[in-house]
């Protein structure tokens, strides 16, 4: 059967069942999604109510549509951290492009793992520069669905037997279910054989039972006790869990549970049982208040089983259990399932709240505390804006903690002030241990650590065996190794704060200290290890559900992707991270970061609409992140580099002031000082740029690392003119795939050295990595240098966009279409105005159109065909 016929079989079947709301309302998501609008379109109804050939309809329209699709359900996580990265493929350089849209199919929600439920919940309908369409399936009064607006849900009832087999032959062309039996219903997953034939039969007889009830006919008493104890443990459940939550030796239960997997009950999946389908696993279940409930979910926490028991939870819900038993369950959870664990937290509060006396205040404390650290690096929204109103109230201590600790990232001055005012409070040594480390973070992201103030803190780690306390101390030791230039040392802390057990890990410390360290290695010259360390990194977070360290990682990404001369992935990345950020309630955790690195890339790339754009935000967060002031006021440096002398200058100074006695920041990244530098010598201000040359120096000595010796010697030699370290600096560059740095260092040389053949061959070369990077703006700069020196260009590549224009016309085309005026083109190109014009009239004959409007739309249109 062809695909097209398939498809309108499908549409039929459910046309006959009654599912017409379900197509209109997939038929509009698809529709808005073409227009560049994301969204959410949730399938609700009971398993066998026919959502799984709903989602075959969405597979359909998305393939009909050239739309690509990503698949997630149980078995099948769905990464936040890769979907931000989704690029097309292809051999050329701007074929690393983000798809313009995507559609996202979660199947059975309430089954997947935290980190694809998390994803659920968010959905944001824009991840960088991709319109994301999700479409969720789940069960009636599942929890993610009820997060979305009602006007996107579609409400199913269940399908009847007879309903079920006009499906299956519909979905399978053929006449009789019979034939559909005996092969494997591979095309209908949702029925399996042993239901399908069970209530055919019961149809069928006298007794008329109905489906699915039919198959606990003719069970005995003692066998229901056993498979009501196994759906307990969940979908899957091994014996000796089985025997444990009955208090029966196994032996005892081995033949009730083959009687069980002949009948069609469960099935064998490797040492494990398993319910043969979600329905038949649903006949057994019992309420929350049932006994068996709370000593299967006990067992599984008594064991350590993390996965099974946060898979149980999700089946069944919270049990009633005695606080203690809630406390252990919420902190088992919690290295699986954030958002389940503050779940559990929250009921615990309740209770304490209800039921216990002033005794129980440290057990309150406690388990607010959990909530907040659970739930704000679970990616919660609304936690997260919750904790940040509660930043300036007074906090006891643990709970000052949890707060200081999670906004440690985002807004570091704010946590220094909880953590000092719970620091007060505090009257165990955890407390004490907790926000002496919490405040050491603090001041060492400041660079304002106290003498003796690391050792103090890291005897109170110690002496309290507090893993997150210690990695505190760690982070706060590779921040105050890296100011005083020691970037080896600070990478040795870095990796020690990084490895925190699944257990503790729920802190923000691990996955902090762990960025740092690809930073570090990135700065050493060892990108390619650092690239890997924050792949690995992110799939982690997802595994322990920490979506709050997502943005971060896809920021550091985009770093990365940059030193690499990946501009317009990097960019992408970028920008995902900040959409990623404001999905979870917590923008400034990367604002200041993303916004000055997209300030830098637009620089490169000629982009001055985004950098009007983006300027306003980094004046705004020059006061409103303190704690990045310095990294505001370096991007407002690079965003005026065009405008005027006197602006660049006093962004210079500012910035220079702002960062006080720092010798390196971890955050800003070493080689970001070389394209400074230049800046700052390119405006005549020789003292400032004297600084950094300083600062590169000292950093060099501290290592014999590749990297920070060729950044040292660059500094010097353009400081001094000194052409054979240049050209050192530059094959160093080179060997290290710094194609960026590289490009500077070969301009540099064209203007140092005295021979006219290397200057030539320098220029070219600095505008053949330019050009590669997708730099347009230095491109066209160097194009501008070869001409007034009396060299042609390097021949520009192939027209690329088939409308039969030159490259150069291309270019043109290309700033149009990002919204540029003339005398904006001719500025980023570097062009005259009269140039562009004449450029815009030879274009306008050659494709037939008669003004801008007109060829952004041809432009647009030929671009959506092509993909």
């Amino acid at each position: 059967m062809s695909e097209k016929s398939s498809a309108s079989s499908s549409r039929a079947a459910l046309l006959v069942l009654g599912r017409e709301d379900a197509l209109e309302a997939i038929d509009h998501a698809m529709v808005e999604l073409a227009a560049g609008r994301g969204g959410v379109l949730v399938l609700e109804g009971p398993a066998g109510s026919g959502r799984t050939v709903l989602l075959t309809v969405v597979s359909e329209c998305a393939a009909e549509a050239n739309v690509p699709l990503i698949e997630a359900g149980e078995g099948r996580p769905l990464s936040l951290y890769r979907l931000a990265r989704l690029r097309r493929c292809g051999g050329a350089a701007d074929e690393s492009r983000p798809h313009p849209a995507v559609v996202v199919i979660v199947d059975d929600i309430d089954m997947c793992d935290s980190a694809t439920r998390s994803a659920g919940e968010l959905a944001p309908p824009l991840l960088g520069d991709t319109a994301l369409l999700w479409v969720i399936a789940g069960t009636p009064g599942a929890v993610v669905p009820q997060r979305h607006p009602g006007g996107r849900r579609v409400r199913l009832g269940e399908l009847s037997t007879q309903a079920a087999e006009m499906l299956v032959r519909q979905c399978t062309g053929r006449d009789e279910v019979d034939d559909v039996l005996r092969e494997a219903l591979g095309t209908v997953p949702l029925f399996p054989r042993h239901i399908l034939e069970t209530a055919r039969r019961a149809t069928g007889s006298a007794s008329n039972v109905g489906w699915p009830r039919c198959l606990l006919t003719g069970l005995g008493e003692d066998s229901r006790r056993i498979l009501t104890a196994g759906a307990a443990l969940g979908t899957r459940f091994s014996l000796e869990d089985l025997g444990a939550v009955l208090d029966r030796p196994v032996a005892g239960l081995v033949e009730p549970l083959l009687a069980a997997i002949g009948s069609g009950l469960l099935r064998s999946h490797g040492d494990d049982l398993i319910f043969s389908h979600r329905l038949v696993r649903d006949l057994f279940a019992t309420g929350p208040g049932d006994a068996l409930v709370a000593r299967a979910l006990t067992t599984l926490a008594q064991n350590n089983d993390a996965d099974r028991l946060v898979a149980a939870l999700r089946d069944q819900g919270i049990p009633d259990l005695a606080l203690e038993d809630l406390r252990e369950l919420s902190k088992a959870a919690a290295s699986r399932d954030l958002r389940l664990a503050a779940d559990l937290a929250r009921q615990e509060a309740a209770e304490r709240a209800a039921d216990t006396g002033p005794d129980d205040e440290p057990g309150r404390q406690d388990a607010a505390a959990r909530i907040i650290s659970y739930a704000v690096q679970a990616g919660d929204p609304d936690a997260a804006r919750t904790a940040a109103d509660t930043l300036s109230i007074e906090h006891p201590p643990m709970v000052g903690f949890a707060l200081a600790e999670v906004f440690l990232a985002s807004d570091s001055v704010a946590a220094l002030t909880v953590a000092e005012r719970a620091e007060n409070l505090a009257t165990t040594d955890l407390e004490r241990a907790r926000l002496a480390a919490v405040r050491l973070a603090c001041h060492a992201y400041a660079d304002a650590c106290r003498p003796g103030e690391i050792q103090q803190a890291a005897e109170l780690a110690e002496r309290s065996g507090d893993a997150r306390a210690c990695a505190l101390v760690g982070l706060a030791r590779a921040l105050d190794a890296s100011a005083s230039g020691d970037l080896v040392e600070a990478l040795r802390h870095a990796a020690l704060a990084s490895e925190v057990p699944d257990g503790d890990s729920h802190g923000p410390e691990w996955w902090i200290a762990g960025i740092f360290r690809a930073k570090l290695l990135s700065d050493l010259g060892r990108l390619d290890e650092a690239t890997q360390l924050l792949d690995s990194m992110a799939r982690l977070a997802e595994r322990r559900s920490q979506i709050g360290a997502i943005p971060n990682l896809l920021m550091v990404r985009a770093t990365c992707e940059t030193e690499a001369g990946n501009l317009s992935s990097a960019a992408t990345t970028l920008r995902a991270a900040r959409h990623l950020a404001h999905a979870i309630g917590r923008p400034s955790l990367v604002e200041t970061n993303t916004v000055n690195f997209l300030v830098r890339i637009a620089h490169l790339r000629g982009d001055t609409h985004s950098l009007a754009e983006l300027r306003p935000i980094l004046e705004e967060r020059l006061t409103g992140d303190a704690g990045r002031s310095t990294t505001a006021a370096i991007g407002l440096l690079f965003a005026v580099d065009v405008t005027s002398d006197a602006e660049v200058a006093e962004w210079a100074q500012l910035s220079e002031k702002l960062d006080g006695p720092r010798r390196y920041a971890i955050a800003r990244g070493l080689t970001d000082e070389i394209p400074r530098l230049r800046v700052l010598l390119r405006h005549g201000l020789h003292r400032h740029a004297a600084r950094l040359c300083r600062l590169l120096t000292t950093l060099a000595a501290t290592s014999d690392a590749a990297l920070p010796q060729a950044a040292a010697q660059h500094a010097e030699a353009v400081m001094r003119g000194d052409v054979e370290t240049l050209r050192d600096a530059r094959n160093a560059y080179r060997e290290l795939g710094r194609p960026m740095l590289a490009a500077q260092a070969s301009e540099d040389l064209a203007e140092a050295s005295a021979e006219h053949a290397e200057r030539a061959a320098a220029l070219r070369e600095a505008r053949a990595l330019w050009l590669a990077c997708g730099a347009h703006r230095e491109t066209a700069r160097i194009d501008k240098r070869l001409r007034s020196s009396g060299l042609r260009p390097p021949r520009a590549t192939k027209p690329r966009m088939g409308l039969g224009l030159t490259v150069s016309e291309e270019r043109v085309v290309r700033e149009v279409v990002a919204g540029r005026t003339n005398n904006a083109t001719a500025e980023a190109l570097f062009l005259s105005p009269r140039t562009v014009a004449v450029h815009l009239r030879r274009i306008y004959a050659k494709t037939g159109v008669r003004n801008r409007a007109e060829l952004i739309d041809l432009v647009r249109k030929r671009s959506t065909d092509a993909d």
